[in-house]
C-alpha cells in the first residue's frame, strides 16, 4: 500500500488539539474527500475531524490529540493517504505528479520536446523540466500549454504555439 503526504502540520491551533496543517495538493478540495489519513511513522488510519480549508491551509483535530501540549508534538509532522484513495478523490482529468514523470512532452504538431524529469511548484504556476536530445529545458505552465494527458502512451500532449512562449533551454 503506497502512501502519498497530503498536507504537513505546521502548529497547533488553539487550546483544544487543533492543528494548522499546508494542503499540499493542488486540489485543495480533494483532502475533505478522504476518509483515512496516517500520521508520518503512523501504520494506523485516523480520521481527520472538524476539517476545514482556509487560504491553502487545511485545520483538523485528531480524535487522540485533545490538547495544544500534545497538538505541539504533531509540529512538521507529514500526514499521508493511500495513494488508491487520493486518486479517487480527484478528478477524472487530475494526475499525481509523481505518475507523470518520464511521460514524452510532444507537440500537438507531433514535435518531441523531450522526457518529464521533475515539476516544482513555486506558488503561482507548476514548472516542469525536461530532459532533451540537447540542453536541458523547462516550461512553466500556464494555461493552455497542457491540452491533454495520454496515460496509455504515457504522452503530455501541449500545444506548440504556447510551448514556444514559455520553453526555456538552459545553456
Amino acid at each position: 500500500m503506497e502512501k502519498v503526504a497530503v498536507a504537513r502540520i505546521v502548529k497547533p491551533q488553539g487550546i483544544r488539539g487543533e492543528v494548522k496543517a499546508i494542503n499540499l495538493l493542488t486540489n485543495e478540495q480533494a483532502i475533505t474527500k478522504i476518509a483515512n489519513f496516517y500520521l508520518e511513522n503512523e501504520n494506523s488510519a485516523i480520521k481527520l475531524q472538524n476539517m476545514r480549508l482556509q487560504s491553502g491551509f487545511v485545520y483538523f483535530s485528531i480524535p487522540q490529540i485533545t490538547d495544544r501540549t500534545t497538538a505541539e508534538t504533531l509540529r512538521n509532522k507529514q500526514v499521508f493517504v493511500l495513494k488508491q484513495d487520493l486518486q479517487q478523490a480527484l478528478g477524472e482529468q487530475e494526475f499525481l505528479v509523481a505518475d507523470l514523470l518520464g511521460f514524452t512532452v510532444v507537440g500537438n504538431s507531433g514535435n518531441i520536446y523531450g522526457q518529464l524529469s521533475n515539476v516544482e511548484n513555486f506558488g503561482s504556476a507548476d514548472v516542469f523540466t525536461l530532459k532533451t536530445q540537447g540542453k536541458p529545458a523547462s516550461f512553466v505552465n500556464i494555461p493552455g500549454v497542457i491540452q491533454s494527458v495520454n496515460i496509455e502512451q504515457k504522452q503530455l500532449i501541449v500545444n506548440d504555439e504556447k510551448m514556444r512562449e514559455v520553453i526555456c533551454y538552459e545553456d
